[in-house]
């Protein structure tokens, strides 16, 4: 049996998102929140100082860098989903995805030259045209397996976590594949009906108490 830990994307002035969670999916699942604050006691550790938006990418490579020395982590969990604080996910269907999946290959909703040609990202020089890289408010998933056989994660100054992510596999020969059960936006935006719901692992954007709830309502029903 594969088990996954999550690991949220967050900073100190959206405590109100990290409760938001607290109160709903990650009571199933163990949850650790990357930031730029502390406070051990609920599982929220610093791994950068600064606040801006920037700062995302620098608490992304640093934190898959801080794993390989989590002892707890790299003994106890084969995967590890990485969230935004703003994402909702379905933790039956993550539990029950994981099982099939291959653990050289990371996992997501892929974003492509080939699927997203307008992408600013591909219109940069450095960026190879055939990068593939997830959606980070989708959210993705990695294995310890993997996360251990890349020697250091590095930053490539791109201020995006995702697309830094992205980087890091694609210059150590990680394949990260697309998974259509990871969603960018809400359920609204697809009209995804509540069985819907029920079969996809995340929706991205989910801002208040009452949506959130919702979700996890939906997805704890039998």
């Amino acid at each position: 049996m594969k088990n996954v830990i999550c690991f949220v994307l967050s900073t100190e002035k959206y405590v109100d998102r990290i409760e938001r969670i607290e109160r709903t999916w990650s009571k199933n699942v163990p949850t650790i929140f990357y930031s730029d604050h502390d406070v051990i006691e609920r599982n929220i550790i610093k791994v950068h100082d600064e606040k801006n938006y920037r700062a995302a990418e620098m608490k992304q490579y640093k934190v898959l860098n801080s794993i390989k020395k989590m002892s707890d982590v790299i003994s106890k969990y084969d995967w590890i989903c990485f969230t935004d604080d703003d994402t909702f996910l379905n933790v039956k269907k993550l539990n029950e995805i994981i099982q099939t999946l291959d653990e050289t290959k990371s996992y997501g909703e892929v974003l492509s030259y080939q699927n997203d040609p307008r992408n600013p990202m591909f219109q940069r020089s450095d960026i190879p045209k055939d990068l593939r890289y997830p959606n980070g408010g989708s959210g993705f998933l990695i294995s310890v397996k993997t996360i251990n056989q890349i020697p250091e994660f590095k930053s490539y100054d791109t201020g995006f976590s995702d697309v830094t992510f992205g980087l890091n596999l694609y210059f150590n020969g990680v394949y990260i594949e697309h998974c259509d059960l990871f969603h960018r936006h809400p359920p609204s935006f697809y009209n995804h009906n509540i069985d819907q719901i029920k079969k996809n692992i995340s929706y991205h954007y989910i801002l208040n108490d009452d949506d959130m709830n919702k979700l996890y309502s939906i997805t704890e029903e039998e």
